[in-house]
């Protein structure tokens, strides 16, 4: 059986299409769909009630207490987590136990895409594809987002779930993909496993999207500090993308008080656009209509992660002295 886990907070826009397309499964599997609703003000409720789910309402406390909830309360062997904003594609469950039967396979990662038209949702899905083109260079991988994630329970359970240190969508997937690798079981990236999900349609959306995601990579990474340097997902270039932008701000800066730190920040500058150029021509060929934007996109993009990087720094080492602070008192 499958214990299909979809948490949602305030999703009246979007929980009706996504439990639609769950209901609208090829399979002749017996599955159950669990949803957490995380203290939404909406009408979420209202729609959930139409379909014949489970329907567990919490206080609001974020996508990792909500995903743990709906374990507790599963019954299948095989769980399935799914985004509220996701649709998954008529062979999904299919797929996934067909994968699953595989002995030496703990949990399955899925593909976005989108049916978007807006200039920066199209550049979204190019940066995911971007990533899943090096995460199928890995027989197996360290890097599973619940957005379309299927695992085996007993698996979730040995782990006792997901972290709810992470108060929001914010790496908690990550931080369980990370801490399942270490421990020995197999994750698999696999490309036939879809749902279709609607990324950031605005600028303002996608710059804050990014900002969350590099200030909880802080928390991430203080977890697991060896994937600092490296994993299955994120590719190395975009880790001296930063860098080499963080050092031409540095330099322009400082070029307000010594005139001659603008040659480095030039140089910097120049630096960071040769190592965001892949990524750039691989926007170009996902889709020559966003040409005139890539770099702009790019740039805003990685704005966005260092300014999240550096808050999430300052967060974390300002609760570090609060912490000793508090022991010496």
């Amino acid at each position: 059986m499958i214990s299909v886990i979809i948490p949602v907070f305030n999703g009246d826009h979007y929980i009706s299409d996504c439990l639609s397309a769950v209901f609208n499964q090829q399979t002749k599997e017996s599955y159950e769909v669990i949803v957490v609703d995380d203290g939404s003000t909406d009408r979420t409720a209202k729609i959930v009630g139409h379909f014949p789910v489970r329907y567990y309402y919490k206080k609001n406390g974020g996508p990792a207490s909500a995903r743990n909830l709906g374990l507790q309360h599963a019954r299948g062997e095989i769980i399935v987590f799914l985004d509220a904003d996701c649709q998954p594609i008529p062979t999904f469950f299919e797929v996934a136990i067909k994968n699953l039967a595989r002995k030496d396979i703990d949990a399955l990662k899925g593909f976005y895409r989108t049916k978007q038209t807006e200039p920066i949702a199209l550049f979204a899905q190019a940066e995911y594809e971007y990533k899943y083109r090096r995460l199928l260079r890995f027989p197996t991988i360290d890097f599973v987002d619940t957005y379309a994630a299927v695992y085996r329970k007993e698996v979730l359970i040995n782990e006792h779930g997901f972290d709810e240190l992470f108060s929001m969508a914010s790496g908690e997937d990550i931080e369980l993909s990370y801490r399942l690798q270490s421990h020995g079981y197999k994750l698999k990236a696999l490309p036939d496993l879809i749902v279709y999900h609607s990324h950031p349609d605005t600028l303002l959306k996608y710059f804050r999207r990014k900002y969350w995601v590099g200030f909880w990579r802080v928390w991430l990474y203080s977890k697991h500090p060896s994937k600092m340097s490296r994993d299955s997902h994120t590719p190395p270039g975009l880790k001296y993308e930063l860098g080499a932008l963080l050092l031409s701000l540095v330099a322009l800066l400082s070029g307000l008080i010594i005139p001659v730190s603008l040659f480095g920040c030039l140089g910097f500058f120049l630096i960071y656009c040769l190592v965001s150029t892949p990524f750039y021509l691989h926007c170009l060929r996902f889709n020559p209509t966003l040409r005139n934007r890539v770099a702009r996109y790019i740039l805003l993009r990685d704005i966005a992660l260092l300014l999240g990087y550096l808050t999430g720094c300052l967060r974390w080492i300002t609760q570090i002295f609060q912490k000793k602070a508090r022991k010496v008192h």
